[in-house]
């Protein structure tokens, strides 16, 4: 079902945010403009949502937001190649069938 919400109207953040992620399954937005500043006021909730957070936005992004997300996309990239799954504990072998799964 899509909900239409206006921050002109009340804070997105206390009465739409936190109350719909708290417990949430998937997070799906369709947003004018996006801008990290999300982060700020829902970033707690955002990170409690089990599955896939989609935002469909406009492409006018903070040049600064774009040069973030390739830094973390790099970091991310380096810091899964240096490790070596084959060697982990049999214990963590099922997390890493789920990231594989979540990647894939």
């Amino acid at each position: 079902m899509l909900v239409r919400h206006s921050s002109r109207i009340n804070r997105l953040d206390q009465s739409v945010l936190a109350q719909r992620l708290s417990g949430a399954v998937s997070y799906d937005r369709i947003a004018g403009y996006f801008r990290s500043s999300l982060f700020e006021v829902a970033g707690e909730a955002l990170a409690s949502v089990a599955g896939p957070i989609r935002i469909i936005c406009n492409s006018d992004l903070d040049p600064q937001d774009l040069v973030t997300a390739a830094a973390a996309q790099a970091a991310l990239r380096r810091s899964w190649c240096a490790g070596k799954p084959e060697d982990a504990l049999p214990a963590a072998l099922p997390r890493y069938r789920k990231l594989y799964e979540a990647l894939t």
